[in-house]
């Protein structure tokens, strides 16, 4: 996970936000997922597989963020994959995370089954068998997953033209009917996209996502943010440093905008003096380079008209403080 993903990933796990998140989403304005039903859970997907000779392979991914949702008979997976850049794999990548996920539930509730069986066998208790299918399987017959649900939070700049499911990264080379046909016993997977600089529907946002999105409308045009950001100068001249690092994520400024800690969490930051200052240096040093190359400008017309009127290259250089080589490249 690059820098730009760690710090919008912080903001983006406060529950209130990640609850938001969902709710705008899946549910529209309904408020479904209530913050205090969420979980955080280890953002490791992992799972050990056997082969024929019985030698284990370790293999894991991590998710970035990933929250157990339980309400009353719901129980369901959230989980968050956050993209700076478009990844044109991201069908399979999501679906390898998912799988995985699953594929550990399935090896967490056979150890259960098995210590069950245990206690019981030794306490003498009677239990029902387990028959040779579900030990072959490694999942009883009544079993059941939890499902989850895995959004791709896209945050670049550039339009999103990669895969949104599985079907769009194979190459079908048939007939309209052969494709239709194959199509049926070709399983699809599909991505939750959320191309944040492109949400129309702000209002069913009830968290200041609602205000951090609608800034990056308007990211590519100075004057525009400039406008925003002071028209909700309210909620921006008095912003946390988790929000302030992932608006600098948001607005590909880290090279830019000064760096704060996490851990100074009580330090408040003017998003709107921020700008005013980076801008206001912006215009300062498009003056200085203005001049400085007004200067070289006027140097290399002057030494041509020196050279032209037959001024040797080591005087021209010593009248214009430059050394002879330079003095050549203007010539050359």
């Amino acid at each position: 996970m690059g820098q730009a993903d760690v710090d919008v990933s912080i903001w983006l796990k406060s529950k209130p936000r990640f609850a938001d998140l969902f709710n705008a989403i899946i549910f529209g304005k309904k408020q479904v997922i209530s913050p205090d039903e969420l979980e955080e859970l280890p953002p490791v997907s992992s799972t050990s597989l056997r082969d024929k000779k019985g030698k284990s392979t370790n293999i894991k991914c991590y998710r970035d963020i990933i929250m157990k949702w339980q309400s009353n008979a719901i129980f369901v997976l959230l989980a968050s994959e956050l993209q700076d850049n478009i990844h044109y794999a991201m069908p399979v990548k999501t679906m390898l995370y998912d799988v995985l996920d699953y594929t550990e539930q399935i090896r967490s509730m056979w150890k259960l089954t098995k210590n069950d069986l245990i206690v019981a066998k030794e306490n003498r208790i009677n239990t029902s068998n387990i028959s040779g299918a579900e030990f072959i399987s490694r999942f009883r017959k009544n079993d059941r997953l939890i499902p989850i649900i895995t959004l791709t939070f896209y945050y670049g700049e550039k339009e999103w033209d990669g895969a949104l499911s599985l079907y769009d990264m194979f190459k079908f080379n048939g007939t309209e009917i052969e494709n239709t046909i194959l199509q049926k016993y070709i399983p699809d997977y599909h991505i939750n996209l959320v191309d944040a600089g492109k949400i129309d529907n702000l209002e069913c946002f009830q968290s200041d996502l609602q205000v951090i999105l609608g800034m990056l409308k308007y990211r590519n045009n100075k004057n525009a943010l400039q406008k925003y950001i002071t028209e909700h100068s309210s909620y921006f001249s008095c912003i946390d440093t988790e929000t302030y690092q992932a608006i600098r994520a948001f607005l590909h400024s880290e090279q830019i905008l000064k760096k704060y800690t996490h851990n100074n969490k009580e330090v408040q930051i003017d998003m709107c003096k921020a700008l005013d200052d980076l801008y206001n240096d912006g215009i300062t040093q498009g003056i200085k380079q203005g001049i400085e190359e007004g200067i070289s400008r006027t140097k290399h017309e002057t030494a041509h008209e020196m050279y032209n009127i037959g001024i040797s290259v080591e005087t021209i250089a010593a009248v214009l403080k430059e050394n002879k080589l330079t003095i050549s490249q203007w010539l050359s």
